[in-house]
């Protein structure tokens, strides 16, 4: 192994809180054979040993209704996270087009995350009342920060419905894709398209010239304090 590949491990065993506990790490735990020459071959062995080890490894002592009911909480404190940027963001910044870049606006992308929940909710929990859709180019960011909190909530009510054998039997991402059976795949993608978009408003924000405070980037962090402040006790 190389140099560079050498310090690649060496990082990646630093940030991968499994390794303590399993004695090694996904990537020291691949063949020598997934590494060939051939990058598909080398992506598609890596994938297969990657799913293989976290099977091996994955809990078994976690009650269904606790998962349930902390994964709900977490799409609520993850829209806490949304308000937090909307709180402390400059005005100015809203409807700020990038020079020279055929990008969103910073009110685009959050209408955006707003209408792609309410997308959610009418194909896969149609007996829910649907919030109203945004208008990106006549919304503020008042009305923007109203319709999150309210589509983050018949969001988290989806979510615990699904993971109850409720009334949502299916979770439609859209609708040209699959169903898919509601459980953590359908969690951790309302997660992380809603993750993704945020990074890109703090992304875009700096880039326009009116940077998020610092506390904001550190408050987003402090999972213990915003999942106390939305009222729900202690971590799970």
């Amino acid at each position: 192994m190389g140099h560079a590949s050498t310090k690649f491990v060496e990082s990646f065993k630093h940030l991968h809180p499994l390794e303590s506990e399993f004695g090694s790490s996904p990537v020291e735990s691949m063949s020598k054979e997934a590494k060939s020459r051939n990058p598909n071959i080398a992506c598609s062995r890596n994938r297969s040993e990657l799913a293989s080890f976290w099977r091996g490894n994955m809990p078994t002592t976690v009650k269904p209704s606790d998962l349930s009911e902390g994964m709900q909480n977490a799409f609520r404190v993850n829209d806490c996270m949304n308000q937090l940027v909307l709180e402390h963001l400059d005005a100015r910044a809203w409807k700020a087009q990038l020079p020279g870049a055929k990008t969103r606006t910073i009110a685009a992308i959050i209408c955006h995350v707003h209408n792609v929940r309410c997308k959610w909710l009418r194909l896969s929990a149609p007996h829910l009342k649907l919030p109203q859709r945004l208008d990106r180019t006549r919304c503020t960011q008042k009305q923007v920060k109203r319709a999150l909190a309210k589509s983050a909530a018949l969001c988290s009510r989806m979510l615990g419905e699904a993971l109850s054998n409720g009334n949502v039997a299916k979770f439609h991402r859209d609708g040209w894709a699959r169903p898919w059976t509601p459980g953590a795949a359908m969690f951790a993608y309302m997660m992380v398209h809603e993750a993704h978009h945020r990074g890109q408003v703090c992304m875009l924000a700096h880039q326009l010239g009116f940077p998020l405070p610092q506390r904001v980037g550190y408050g987003m962090w402090s999972w213990e304090r915003l999942w106390k402040e939305c009222g729900f006790g202690s971590l799970r």
